[in-house]
């Protein structure tokens, strides 16, 4: 059986991540997976790039620019810019050699100006099974990768919240449309989400509600993400063994759906409780440490590669995303016995158990947060014992064989109902 794993980036993304330790996974199972990708951040034989040159490089930009283009005309504000994909301008990669010899066409995140509507019906034309592991909502909404407040893709999407001057049959709507038609059209696709909060949105969508969809986590590396002695990593990271830290992370956390407003306006209720503890920002950022009401050290942007060192560090990892999928850094923290405090946001519940292995609070509220906090900073032992609970959690439900398993009992299935 002949897998083909296909995201817009390598190495760069939440999604790139889990395709790329699905790939893993199913190598360690014997599929022959292979991944093939818009553009590599470096040469792998397992990769297959399609640009792979200067001019394929400048002509990846530019669809991407002409995709984004297109949106800005339309944006309410550029607050959204990036929350919107029109996909209307992508490569047919039908034709691709690795595509050509898959039994499995497994997609992942193809924004970005990687693969366009158009793209993505040629595929589907290939007769070939369809697993598409979504990361967002974007698989059946008409464009925008979270919703937030607006449920217009339950029905049909037009009068889009995103949009300058909405309408009934405005972008979000003609793409909603593109589709409907290509989903009516070919009966190959199998929807997988990533959580349970993402399934149940899928399967309430519009587009999705006659589809098949299944709920599969992503997979993790349990021997590279795992527990050492926190005082040695602090050391490793140029770190105070003595103060505790806990970690904020993010790709790019001035984005608003990462809440860290929210997390600044917790810390600045706790201020009395905190002269042993301190913040550790991971990310790009333009936020001041001195600027916080909480001592704190930014150590940029770190390598996906190191990533494991600053989760290994911390006492705590904090989330307080308002919307999110099954978010890689919070398997990763918990991996590594990496305690969560966070809001009970997306699929993030069905990983960390309030009280058990990390402290849920509503969405958007910084007091919970700040209880949090007090409870972990007056209770060490408690601590102790959530950082147990947190390995173990990630032990009993995404290490590789487990989520690998799933994968591959599905694509059997897939390929036992094809005409003979």
């Amino acid at each position: 059986m002949r897998v083909v794993l296909i995201n817009t980036l390598d190495l760069q993304g939440g999604a790139a991540v889990a395709c790329e330790r699905l790939h893993q996974a199913l190598l360690s199972h014997g599929v022959d997976s292979i991944r093939l990708v818009q553009q590599t951040s470096r040469e792998k034989l397992d990769v297959v790039p399609i640009v792979t040159n200067p001019w394929q490089r400048l002509l990846a930009l530019v669809r991407e620019y002409r995709e984004r283009l297109r949106f800005m005309l339309l944006e309410r504000s550029k607050d959204v810019r990036f929350q919107f994909s029109i996909a209307n301008t992508g490569l047919d990669i039908s034709r691709h050699p690795a595509v050509q010899s898959a039994d499995i066409i497994h997609l992942h995140w193809i924004n970005k100006g990687f693969l366009s509507l158009n793209s993505l019906q040629k595929l589907a034309a290939l007769g070939k099974p369809i697993v598409w592991t979504m990361h967002d909502n974007w698989p059946f909404t008409g464009g925008c990768h979270y919703p937030g407040t607006c449920d217009h893709y339950l029905v049909h999407c037009g009068n889009c919240p995103m949009l300058s001057n909405p309408s009934e049959f405005d972008i979000s709507n003609q793409i909603w449309h593109k589709k409907d038609l290509i989903f009516a059209d070919y009966q190959n696709f199998l929807f997988v989400a990533c959580s349970k909060w993402l399934a149940q949105k899928a399967i309430s969508s519009s587009l999705l509600k006659n589809h098949k969809v299944l709920s599969i986590p992503n997979p993790i590396d349990i021997d590279k993400f795992k527990a050492v002695d926190k005082a040695e990593a602090k050391i490793k990271l140029g770190l105070d063994p003595a103060r505790k830290y806990m970690l904020f992370l993010a790709a790019n956390a001035d984005d608003p759906r990462k809440g860290f407003a929210y997390l600044k306006e917790a810390l600045s209720k706790i201020k009395a409780s905190t002269k042993d503890w301190s913040l550790l920002l991971v990310g790009k950022t333009n936020i001041d440490p001195n600027d916080l009401p909480l001592d704190s050290v930014a150590l940029g942007s770190i390598p996906s590669t190191e990533i494991v060192g600053a989760y290994q560090a911390a006492d705590v990892f904090v989330i307080p995303s308002l919307e999110d999928n099954l978010p890689n850094t919070v398997m990763e923290a918990m991996a590594c016995g990496t305690p969560v405090i966070g809001f009970a946001t997306g699929g993030i519940p069905e990983m960390v158990d309030h009280l058990i292995n990390g402290y849920l609070t509503e969405t958007g509220n910084s007091q919970g947060l700040a209880d949090g906090f007090e409870m972990i900073m007056q209770n060490e032992e408690l601590l102790k014992i959530w950082a147990i609970d947190a390995r173990n959690k990630v032990l009993s439900h995404y290490q590789f064989e487990k989520v690998a398993a799933q994968y591959i009992e599905q694509y059997q299935s897939t390929l036992a109902s094809l005409p003979q």
